[in-house]
């Protein structure tokens, strides 16, 4: 191909103060689409915007049941691209709401301060007639410029199946210290073909979670910081598991030809369950 369309999103939002957005469904249709030929810069896929909700400068906004899915990018951006100190929260709720079969990412927060999710779904995302970049996810924490990515909850949510993990956090990224404080509470991480969780960013805590397959990419109390200032990667009440016995076998999805019936694909690749090499103290 010579060229690429260029979907856009569907919906955008910008600059904005008090929105809620209830009781929708976003197809984004991605199985169907033709957009052109491979636009990443790693050459591994499409990368180019086919989003389905794009957040940026906003202040306050609340985000109830919607399910967003089959997007060729990813089902949710949210940024704060806003430059300078004493920047108010975003503040972004969103709750019992569905990202899932998204061929990126099911949510990508690249900048912003103060994000909660309650009762959501990240599950099947990364697998597509195309990609985004190497690296799909559920929910891909990567800060990409303004303010800092920070202060996250998230509670009873999941996050199966996904093609790279269900939580990325990358802590090979450069700007490692520029995201920081996610707190996940009564969660379920069930990997697809190779981690549950790449928990990389400074303070990242885990209370009363349930882990099927695999964890690596523990943030490195070392880089930039000393190893007990308190932002280390923290496991509260916790369970690990190698075998996932609730999968679906009702669910099938053309692409996604290494998910295992009733264990974790992952098990088979990795020996370990929880890699702490590298990973400071």
């Amino acid at each position: 191909y010579k060229y690429a369309a260029f979907p856009g999103q569907m919906i955008n939002i910008i600059n904005s103060s008090n929105v809620t957005i209830s009781h929708l469904e976003l197809d984004g249709n991605c199985d169907r689409a033709s957009v052109g030929g491979y636009w990443a810069s790693d050459l591994a896929g499409i990368n180019l915007g086919y989003t389905g909700i794009w957040l940026n400068q906003n202040n306050v906004v609340n985000l109830n049941d919607l399910n967003v899915h089959h997007f060729g990018y990813d089902a949710l951006i949210i940024a704060d691209q806003r430059t300078g100190l004493n920047i108010d929260p975003i503040d972004i709720r969103i709750s019992r709401s569905k990202f899932n079969w998204n061929c990126r990412d099911g949510v990508s927060w690249i900048s912003g301060n103060g994000v909660s999710f309650f009762d959501c779904e990240f599950n099947f995302n990364g697998y597509g007639m195309w990609d985004g970049t190497s690296f799909r996810s559920g929910i891909d924490l990567e800060y990409e410029g303004g303010q800092d990515v920070q202060n996250g909850v998230f509670n009873n949510c999941k996050f199966k199946y996904n093609k790279t993990a269900g939580v990325i956090s990358d802590p090979g990224h450069i700007a490692i210290l520029n995201k920081r404080n996610f707190q996940f509470m009564d969660c379920e991480f069930v990997s697809g073909p190779q981690y549950c969780v790449y928990p990389g960013a400074p303070k990242m805590e885990f209370t009363s979670c349930n882990f099927y397959g695999p964890i690596t990419g523990a943030y490195d109390g070392h880089t930039g910081t000393s190893a007990g200032d308190g932002k280390n990667l923290k496991f509260y009440q916790c369970t690990f598991n190698e075998v996932y016995e609730d999968f679906d076998s009702t669910v099938h999805h053309p692409y996604a030809h290494t998910l295992a019936t009733g264990t974790c694909s992952s098990v088979d690749i990795h020996p370990f369950m929880l890699e702490l090499s590298d990973a400071g103290r």
